[in-house]
């Protein structure tokens, strides 16, 4: 995809703002489009780097999905929050924050530039890009770091296991395409649109998972959860330690409100990583997702900042 395709797609995509952007700022566009290295992303990833380009200090969430990007489907927030009443498919808790330059499930390119901004939001806009990603520890001698190139191998061949392949909608076949990938959730970071971990042992180094936060909406305070665990780690309560450290600095260091997950339904052990690590079930959306074997039905779970307080009250007996 070429500046010129990503204008076609912001018309296709209906974000005619974007579009003369696109039009007008085809320097930034083009600058992006180097340094991002999006061409195997897909449109709407890309349109959301064309924005942060296009209006660094001012700008406002994509309400973009996560992407087919193979990320999560263990907990994967592909297509977003969605709009949470919409068809009754379920209650999603602590949504949105509505008004000025702010719209759409996941705080949404903004339309009316011109408007004033009613709310603050609720994690400050640039306060991850101005900070080295972290790493975080988990329990069990586990580690949460930031992706590294040599660890493309190790990524192709989780890949190629039957189990992710079920749950997701690509596979990396050679290194050059795991590293791609692997250059896409580090630059994630400086953009702020997503916020990817390697989960390895704290001792050895090897690889055992892929822990994430997908969408992260600024203005709302809401982000995804996405995770897999490679065969060699499974039944060692790799993922569930891991969301757990992620959820931990989500919300008591970045300053997240709301983290959602969602999986296919026919994704038991996903639906007990979301149980054990406290996300409430909100409902059931249908057939959402694609994947090999048809069309699959997706279970939405959410953790709020508020639900682990309201845990940690009742742990030590308080309000009773």
């Amino acid at each position: 995809m070429t500046p010129d395709d990503a204008a076609f797609a912001a018309h296709d995509l209906g974000h005619d703002v974007l579009a003369e952007h696109v039009a007008a700022h085809r320097g930034l566009v083009a600058t992006a489009w180097r340094q991002r290295r999006l061409d195997r992303v897909g449109a709407q990833v890309f349109l959301m780097c064309a924005a942060y380009a296009f209006d660094r200090d001012r700008r406002p969430r994509s309400g973009a999905g996560a992407g087919r990007e193979g990320a999560g489907r263990e907990g994967a927030g592909r297509e977003g929050a969605g709009r949470e009443g919409a068809g009754r498919e379920g209650v999603g808790r602590g949504g949105r924050v509505r008004g000025g330059r702010v719209w759409g499930a996941a705080g949404g390119i903004m339309d009316n530039a011109g408007m004033p901004v009613l709310v603050v939001p609720t994690v400050p806009v640039g306060s991850l890009a101005a900070r080295p990603q972290p790493v975080l520890a988990a329990e069990g001698g586990m580690l949460l770091r930031p992706w590294e190139l040599d660890d493309a191998p190790a990524v192709m061949a989780a890949y190629q296991d039957a189990e992710i392949q079920r749950w997701h909608v690509r596979r990396a076949d050679r290194p050059a395409e795991a590293r791609e990938w692997i250059e896409g959730w580090q630059g994630a970071w400086a953009a702020e649109t997503d916020a990817h971990w390697a989960v390895v042992d704290a001792d050895s180094g090897v690889l055992l998972g892929r822990a994430a936060l997908r969408v992260l909406a600024f203005a709302d305070g809401n982000a995804e959860v996405a995770y897999w665990t490679v065969p060699a780690a499974r039944g060692r309560g790799v993922a569930p330690r891991a969301v757990e450290a992620m959820a931990s600095w989500a919300f008591e260091t970045a300053g997240f409100q709301r983290l959602g997950l969602q999986h296919a339904l026919a994704n038991a052990a996903s639906c007990r990583v979301a149980e054990k690590t406290g996300f409430q079930a909100e409902g059931v959306r249908r057939s959402v997702w694609l994947h090999q074997d048809g069309r699959h039905d997706v279970h939405a779970h959410a953790r709020l900042r508020s639900d682990r307080r309201a845990r940690e009250r009742a742990e030590r007996g308080e309000g009773r």
